[in-house]
């Protein structure tokens, strides 16, 4: 059986040199490989994020809390408002009633 061929060696003058950072942290003074500087970061991102999301939800449940609040009121404030209305409109009727009552309409008693 024929043995496989030998690899392509046209790349063989870039082997020996040393390999190129793309985070931009050769010049820095941490000596820490790109991959250790990128998972840092992403933990500080993730971390981050955690705390914004926090923080929103927080807000989104204070927003909630205060609806709440204000829904409660409003519903005190109309149950009152209709409880007065109805007092009113009671109170309405009756005086008409009464008012109706108490005149004397002489033109109904007695003919003139």
């Amino acid at each position: 059986m024929a043995s496989p061929p030998p690899p392509c060696n046209c790349w063989s003058h870039l082997t020996n040199s040393p390999p190129i950072l793309l985070s931009g942290a050769a010049d820095s003074a941490q000596a820490q490989p790109p991959l250790l500087i990128s998972s840092n970061q992403r933990l500080q991102r993730q971390i981050r994020n955690r705390e914004s999301s926090a923080r929103s939800r927080a807000k989104k449940q204070a927003c909630y809390n205060e609806l709440e609040f204000k829904i409660a009121h409003v519903m005190e404030d109309n149950s009152r408002l209709r409880r007065q209305i109805e007092e009113l409109q009671l109170r309405l009727k009756s005086s008409t009633n009464h008012s109706n009552m108490t005149t004397l309409d002489r033109t109904l008693t007695s003919p003139y």
